[in-house]
């Protein structure tokens, strides 16, 4: 049978994409309680969205103001982290859980030279090796 959680990343990239530019826009309106609450919305949906923390520095140091979007932003991580806390007991699990499709953290070079492994191995072969068999067609 198969199964949604592989579709799972599309969703939150698209959500996570939407809240930072969200996050971008209403920061440079000086709406600056919404882009706190987007960018914590992005930074639950994807680890990378901590990132605006870096924009809004950048904004708030220019504007002078809204300093408290800031502390916003790393919330959302925070909460996802207490949310896999309660549920796996480890708070870090998104970061752990990547081996199992062959991610690491490193240089992102690094990890383009793993995707085009030596041994001759596609990325169309490790996309169809992610689907179980009876879901492929060829």
């Amino acid at each position: 049978m198969f199964s949604a959680r592989k579709f799972h990343s599309a969703l939150t990239i698209g959500s996570s994409c939407c809240s930072q530019a969200g996050c971008c826009v209403a920061a440079l309106a000086d709406r600056w309680w919404l882009a706190g609450i987007l960018g914590a919305a992005a930074s639950a949906t994807r680890a990378q969205g901590v990132l605006l923390v870096a924009f809004l520095i950048v904004l708030c140091f220019q504007k002078r103001r809204g300093w408290f979007s800031i502390l916003l932003v790393p919330c959302g991580l925070a909460a996802f982290c207490v949310f896999l806390w309660r549920i796996t007991g480890n708070p870090f699990a998104f970061a752990g859980i990547q081996s199992e499709w062959q991610r690491s953290a490193g240089f992102s070079l690094s990890q383009f030279a793993i995707f085009f492994r030596a041994d001759g191995t596609s990325p169309e072969s490790l996309f169809v090796r992610s689907f179980p068999r009876e879901c492929v067609t060829y």
